[in-house]
Parts: C-alpha cells; sequence; structure tokens
C-alpha cells in the first residue's frame, strides 16, 4: 500500500458467472494518488471469458460505481508491451498520462504506461 493509505481504502471485487465460476477480479484503491482519483491496481478476466467483452462490462460497472462514491477519475498503469490490455483500456476512454520505469525485485525493468479514465 502506498504510504498514508489504509486497508480500508483498498478494495477486491470477484466476478462470477452463471454457473458461480470466477469469471473477472478486480482491485482498487481508493483516493489514490489524490482525493478525488481510485487506482486500479489489478484486472484479471479468466481465459474462458475473454474475447466476450466481459473486460469492458466489468471496467464500465467499476467506473460507474467509483463515480456513485464520488470519484472522478479512474488510473492504471500497464506494461508497455501489453497490447491487448492497452486496446481495452483505450477502447474503454483511457488516455494515456506518463510512463515510468517499474524495477522488480529481481532486477528485471519495464516500462510502465500510466493511463486515466475521466469519469
Amino acid at each position: 500500500m502506498p504510504a498514508g493509505k489504509e486497508s480500508r481504502d483498498k478494495f477486491v471485487y470477484a466476478f462470477v458467472d452463471r454457473d458461480g465460476v470466477a469469471a473477472a477480479v478486480i482491485d482498487l484503491l481508493r483516493s489514490y494518488p489524490d482525493d478525488e482519483t481510485w487506482y486500479l491496481g489489478l484486472i484479471f478476466v479468466a481465459p474462458t471469458q475473454r474475447g466476450i467483452r466481459l473486460g469492458t462490462r466489468v471496467l464500465d460497472a467499476i467506473c460507474a460505481h467509483i463515480r456513485q462514491q464520488g470519484g472522478r477519475a479512474l488510473r492504471l498503469g500497464v506494461d508497455h508491451r501489453n497490447v491487448r490490455a492497452r486496446a481495452l483500456y483505450e477502447r474503454t476512454g483511457f488516455h494515456f498520462i506518463y510512463e515510468c520505469l517499474r524495477v522488480h525485485p529481481n532486477g528485471f525493468e519495464s516500462i510502465i504506461d500510466v493511463l486515466e479514465r475521466t469519469l
């Protein structure tokens, strides 16, 4: 968790299909990096659920929820090489803010594109 954030600011949502099988998971942080912005730490769509616009529907639902909570924007970071995820985010209204270098514990480096969607 970033400095100044508490566990009450973190939300994890699980979406299940009609059979009760996990279809998607979302991890959110409220009021980060500022009071009106939420941060999407993770979106995972099960491989069996890909290609049916579930990611789009989940992002739209989460954005509506954030708006109801007074949020004005949703921000996220995506690996610069993750073309498929980047296409989803751009299709759903996210735009590029800046890029940053992430150094992983194993020393591997990656470029992260930070994107934001205004609500």
